[in-house]
């Protein structure tokens, strides 16, 4: 059992740098301290690390196991220090935020007033765009995102769920009229995102009296009716079990939700948007809910994603605690008021 957090920080960060001399510049210590807490690590671990080398530093398969478990300890425990100590914190520096433009123009950027105002010398580079930006590039500090979050290369801390609608014109309803079974679905027009799949977007889950229901969708179409199943479990974020992916027909397509919003408004197909998009349109009548039969999209997740470091700075910290305080799973986020 390691008895020293410092020795389980120095070996995260060997396994970073694959350099002793590395990580004791990165800490700030002596290459004779690294290599005194490495081994004091193995010592009290039972088991060796690294395959030490004139010139490499190769982690063993324990040394593998132990850091993928540690990492995430490590960032709790840094996020832990954070909050006992914002108090008295005061955030210096440039936190660097990149998030999709509709939800960022209309909802981020209030909250992100809000949160400056609590920390003046905080400055803030805002990066819009619907494109999904590469962290580890080192470019932004973290990522506002919505979507399902599976990305295993990055520390993701779920906010709050976006719930999505099908949706359509009164014109093209009237036109075309409304599909009430995914089958009907897939011999409609449908307006396309495409910075996310097909098979991303176009899913759907049975709910009930507003509730999930568990395991299969009960009025699952026929077999040779063109739509797949998914099995429990089968999507990352959690939702959907017994979900069901319809292979749609895509015709226009954009890469930003407002302009895939003033396609279906003006009639040009059936879409599946946010409710954060399109809730003002579904109030006035200029769009029209569409029910296939209880089943409903699969809503996506409201995070911020960060890279996985020994410690997590403390502006990513406080401002990942701040979006939890004020949209995350007890409050009623906006978008939804």
């Amino acid at each position: 059992m390691p008895r020293d957090l410092d020795a389980l920080h120095t070996f995260a960060r060997v396994m970073e740098s694959r350099s002793i001399t590395e990580a004791a510049r990165r800490q700030g210590v002596t290459k004779s301290a690294v290599s005194r807490r490495l081994g004091a690590l193995e010592r009290d671990m039972g088991v060796t690390l690294f395959q030490r080398s004139t010139r490499s530093m190769v982690p063993t398969e324990a040394g593998t196991l132990l850091h993928r478990r540690l990492m995430p300890l490590l960032v709790e425990l840094d996020d832990l220090a954070v909050g006992l100590d914002a108090g008295a914190m005061a955030l210096e520096g440039t936190l660097r935020i990149a998030a999709p433009v509709s939800f960022g123009t209309r909802y981020l950027m209030p909250a992100l007033v809000a949160f400056i105002d609590e920390h003046p010398r905080l400055r803030l580079d805002i990066d819009l765009d619907d494109r999904r930006v590469d962290l580890l590039a080192g470019r932004h500090d973290l990522a506002v995102r919505i979507d399902t979050m599976p990305d295993s290369e990055l520390v993701v801390r779920p906010v709050q769920r976006s719930r999505r609608v099908l949706c359509c014109s009164p014109a093209y309803a009237q036109g075309r009229g409304v599909p009430v079974s995914p089958a009907e679905l897939t011999a409609h027009e449908c307006i396309g995102y495409s910075n996310a799949t097909a098979a991303e977007i176009w899913r759907f889950e049975h709910v009930t009296d507003g509730r999930v229901a568990d395991g299969p969708v009960s009025d699952a179409p026929a077999p040779d009716e063109p739509v797949a199943h998914e099995s429990a479990g089968a999507d990352p974020s959690g939702a959907g079990r017994g979900a069901v992916r319809v292979p749609v027909t895509i015709g226009h397509v954009a890469n930003n939700g407002e302009a895939v919003a003033d396609l279906a408004l003006a009639g040009h197909g059936i879409t599946v948007l946010p409710t954060f998009i399109v809730a003002a349109h579904l109030a006035d009548g200029r769009l029209r809910r569409i029910d296939l039969h209880g089943l409903q999209p699969v809503p996506d997740t409201i995070g911020v994603v960060y890279p996985k470091m020994v410690r997590t700075p403390a502006k990513v910290a406080a401002f990942t605690a701040f979006l939890l305080r004020e949209w995350g799973p007890d409050c009623v986020p906006p978008w939804e008021r």
